[in-house]
């Protein structure tokens, strides 16, 4: 009897060993699959996130020849209505690659994988999406400035006042280094 139940334990052991190793080596497989899929990913997206980068720098280019190139007092208020559309569209474009950087904020901060080529997606992304966001911000506080020095002259002269560009936009630090890429 003592044999029969040593026989049996050991078969147990045996097994449970083998579940075992099998669950990890299935597990592993799914991992694999897993990070191959996430990899992907990156990649397409990535693609979308550098066309949205050149949108924003053509927008951005268009915001700096048409606002703050040749800007006088004496058109600012002519053209206040002109500016304000030209830097919604221009804060659209941010809102498109926020929309569109949802999975690669999400897969790439803090991450490495074995393909060096999306290692170098994560951290172009992680540098160019602070670095466009804090752009923005700053142009828009360039524009603001602008506009505050305006009104005063405006008040002095006795000339109409015009709004400020309301954002909810802020400065970000997205990878975490403590310095703001694209804060002027």
């Amino acid at each position: 009897m003592k044999k029969k139940t040593k026989i049996i334990l050991i078969v147990s052991i045996i097994a449970m060993i083998f579940l075992i190793v099998g669950l990890f080596i299935g597990n592993m497989k799914k991992d694999k699959k897993k990070t191959q899929q996430v990899m992907e990913i990156i990649l397409k997206e990535s693609k979308e996130f550098e066309n949205n980068v050149l949108s924003f720098n053509e927008r951005r280019e268009e915001v700096y020849t048409e606002i703050f190139i040749e800007t006088y007092y004496d058109t600012i208020k002519e053209n206040h209505d002109k500016w304000s559309n030209l830097l919604e569209e221009y804060e659209t474009t941010i809102d498109k690659i926020e929309n569109a950087s949802k999975n690669l904020k999400k897969y790439c901060n803090g991450m490495y994988y074995s393909k060096a080529e999306v290692n170098q997606k994560c951290n172009d992304f992680s540098a160019l999406y602070e670095e466009i966001n804090n752009t923005f911000v700053s142009d828009i506080e360039s524009y603001n400035k602008t506009i505050e020095e305006y009104n005063e002259y405006a008040k002095e002269n006795n000339v109409e006042a015009v709004s400020t560009y309301q954002t909810k936009k802020k400065y970000i630090d997205y990878n975490k280094d403590k310095s703001y890429s694209g804060k002027e």
